[in-house]
């Protein structure tokens, strides 16, 4: 698939391109329209003239007057008269007539979200679902009085929500007291403008990993027009392609502040300090890279990469704590760098923390990530964001040694960049999307290979509470995160069921043994599970036997809602993992292969989430965890 840099005549057309499908995509059908009695948007908006005629010029420019008067649920941003007025000053404008269509439409979709948001439903981050402009609104919360405690709300850290919550019929309407400006920015060019990150932005440019942030939008890629109908277990669903394929990138960024309480008061310091760092992780690579800053083996290169994930990850979508019992682990993402081969680690339940491992054996602090609302700066770009951190981001002896001595436990929807970027993980539209060959980078498909996310579900036997499918003659290739080199037990966790099929899989090309019949529920005497509670000890010699048949019960810290009370997924016996293999993998990429042994084309093979965990885990003398 072509991937095309960045310039500024693609850009244009591109945002063009976005706004005629962004006005077209949300306008309902007129016949389908169903007229409330009560107040809507529309109504709201007219019945208060005194502060948004301006903004109900610029909706009506946009054709989004009678939109917004009808069946469907908003969430309305409104600028003020005034706020109209100083955004077409900010312009050297004197009326809303003199601003374009398409500055009116821009407008228009920047403030309306096709899913009614009250307050109580954002948390800091970025509002769920994209604006009618397709972009993310960042949300932040700052304390407006602290005697009180009374909060004040941001929208992309310049547009104050100053009366909220009124709710009509087909939604609900904030005001706000400026115009909500995107960012047109590239994620270089907004780092560049931040004074307050001046060291990182010269060492960004010293090693022109800034011209590696500079992809945006995949202009080849065409949504294919197919709606995919399917059947998983019982339920008969459907499936569309997603609309775009986007780049993005997320930096993780030290102010030069940190730096200074180090000792890095310059580039000379940090380029000092990256190669105390990295020359004992990559001996063999010391003093071979010091004069070349672009090259990836060099010392600096490293340090900024790792600092850079080829993904959009705002801050209330970097973890997940769906279907996770928080009082025993705490939700936590492993995610891939620049720096080749290299992830770094993001948990936390209060406050995120990378790269930290706090337990009865060590206490290692980690970076913390700072949530949005403790600046005032935007930080979300067209292809990406950055987030500030409090301490030196580095893959140091002892991340690789002691924070990655773990279980590496990965939720499938996170081992694809792309799903992040294209609001497809985790998507609050509960949209399930099926993939062409070459949409993400991470797998290759055969054409006879549906390749299906869907969406999550609190009451579904899934890990985060969404799965991956793969439905037809299936043959697929799945590249696998990086882990320091060492000999590792690789396991796949599902649900068996009925409906599922028999599958060859492979680990670099190599089959894992024969094929694995996804239809077999762990009571099979093959595999052995017998409840805990049926058993003397709790189920520990059992944990053993189903060892020897090269299964795992699942972890007694995943639940899913059963009504109004929730089922611990260790407690069931369709719910388990396979050990598939015991092996050595170096520091570079690996691949896991599925592949469709039998003619029933309906049957499913369900891709839920992967675990690799080192000999030094599932072999240590207190044994693995149950977690």
């Amino acid at each position: 698939m072509k991937i095309p840099k960045f310039s500024p005549l693609s850009f244009v057309s591109g945002i063009v391109v976005l706004l005629m499908l962004a006005s077209c995509n949300y306008e309902p059908d007129r016949e389908n329209f169903y007229t409330f009695t009560g107040e809507m948007v529309a109504d709201y908006l007219e019945n208060r003239p005194d502060r948004f005629s301006e903004f109900i010029k610029i909706l009506d420019r946009a054709d989004k007057m009678d939109l917004l008067d009808t069946y469907g649920s908003f969430t309305c941003f409104a600028p003020t008269n005034q706020a109209i007025e100083e955004y077409l000053a900010m312009y050297d404008l004197n009326s809303v007539e003199e601003l374009s269509d398409i500055q009116c439409d821009t407008i228009a979709n920047s403030h309306l979200i096709n899913r009614a948001y009250f307050t109580t439903d954002m948390t800091d981050g970025v509002i769920s679902t994209p604006n009618q402009f397709d972009r993310y609104l960042s949300i932040s919360f700052v304390v407006a009085d602290s005697s009180s405690g009374s909060m004040a709300y941001f929208i992309n850290k310049q547009s104050q929500i100053v009366l909220r919550d009124d709710s009509v019929e087909n939604g609900v309407v904030h005001t706000v007291d400026k115009v909500i400006r995107p960012s047109y920015a590239l994620l270089s060019e907004l780092m560049r403008d931040d004074t307050t990150i001046s060291l990182f932005n010269q060492a960004l440019r010293l090693t022109t990993l800034d011209d590696s942030l500079v992809l945006y939008m995949d202009y080849d890629y065409v949504q294919p027009e197919l709606v995919l109908n399917y059947t998983s277990h019982v339920n008969r669903e459907t499936a569309i392609a997603p609309k775009y394929r986007k780049y993005g990138y997320t930096a993780f960024v030290e102010k030069d502040e940190v730096y200074n309480q180090k000792g890095i008061n310059d580039i000379d310091d940090l380029v000092a300090y990256a190669k105390s760092v990295y020359d004992e992780v990559y001996p063999q690579d010391a003093n071979l890279y010091d004069n070349d800053f672009t090259h990836p083996k060099n010392p600096l290169n490293r340090f900024v990469a790792y600092h850079i994930m080829p993904r959009t990850g705002y801050y209330n979508k970097l973890t997940t704590t769906l279907c996770l019992i928080t009082s025993i682990i705490e939700p936590i993402e492993f995610y891939e760098t620049l720096c080749p081969n290299t992830m770094f680690k993001i948990s936390g339940t209060s406050g995120l923390y990378m790269n930290r491992r706090v337990d009865n054996k060590y206490d290692i602090r980690g970076a913390l990530i700072q949530p949005p609302g403790s600046s005032t700066t935007d930080q979300n770009a067209i292809n990406g964001t950055y987030h500030y951190i409090d301490d030196i981001l580095t893959y140091s002896k002892e991340v690789e040694e002691i924070v990655f001595n773990t279980r590496f436990r990965f939720d499938t929807g996170a081992l694809f960049p792309e799903f992040m970027t294209n609001n497809v993980r985790h998507n609050q539209d509960r949209q399930n999307y099926y993939f062409p060959n070459g949409y993400t980078d991470k797998a290759v498909l055969t054409n006879e290979t549906n390749f299906i996310y869907r969406y999550q579900h609190e009451n579904y036997d899934c890990h985060q509470g969404d799965e991956i499918n793969f439905l037809g003659q299936y043959d697929i290739t799945i590249t696998l995160p990086p882990v320091p080199e060492g000999t590792y037990e690789i396991r796949l966790g599902y649900t068996a069921l009925p409906t599922r099929g028999i599958s060859q899989m492979y680990v670099d090309g190599e089959p894992t043994g024969i094929p694995v019949d996804l239809r077999v529920g762990a009571t099979d005497p093959k595999i052995g599970w017998i409840a805990d509670e049926e058993t003397d000890d709790n189920g520990v010699q059992n944990d053993k036997d189903m060892r020897n048949h090269k299964a795992m019960k699942a972890p007694d810290s995943m639940r899913r809602l059963n009504g109004s009370t929730y089922v611990v997924f260790r407690t069931e016996s369709w719910l388990f993992r396979r050990i598939l293999v015991t092996k050595y993998l170096t520091q570079e990429p690996h691949t896991l292969r599925f592949r469709n042994v039998m003619d029933d084309m309906t049957a499913e093979f369900m891709f839920d989430y992967i675990e690799i965990v080192p000999k030094s885990v599932y072999d240590s003398e207190e044994g693995e965890d149950r977690h």
